[in-house]
């Protein structure tokens, strides 16, 4: 409630109700929709925050079901193994990256660009 109540002074629908096609987010103030002006940057700063809270409090309702807990239990469960396995892959993909770089000095680039670390970081992640 606190956050929404920071948000209203910075809406934008508010600010541009002076303009000839009024209901529009854009007008002189809060900047073109190429070029936002700062309140609406923090006014999207202020709603990211209000909808992160929003989610917060609706996963504590978690408790009365048991369908969505065992749910959570197991996205918690599944988003560790997936974290686990970014690292590894990572860990490979930067590893065999710069072995493949140093030894891999007159190679074509049929099979992949391995002249350089990054280039051969990126041959192998689209190989995987």
């Amino acid at each position: 409630l606190l956050l929404l109540g920071v948000m209203l002074p910075q809406e934008p629908m508010f600010w541009c109700s002076h303009a000839e096609n009024w209901p529009t987010e854009y007008c002189g103030i809060t900047g073109s929709v190429g070029d936002p002006m700062p309140l609406k940057y923090r006014y999207s700063i202020f709603a990211m925050c209000a909808m992160a809270v929003h989610w917060l409090i609706l996963i504590d309702l978690a408790v009365f079901s048991t369908e969505i807990s065992a749910f959570l239990l197991v996205c918690g469960h599944v988003l560790a193994e997936v974290k686990q396995f970014l690292s590894a892959l990572a860990f490979l993909l930067l590893a065999f990256g710069s072995t493949i770089s140093i030894l891999c000095t007159e190679c074509g680039t049929e099979g992949g660009d391995f002249h350089d670390m990054p280039n051969a970081v990126i041959s192998l992640f689209a190989i995987t």
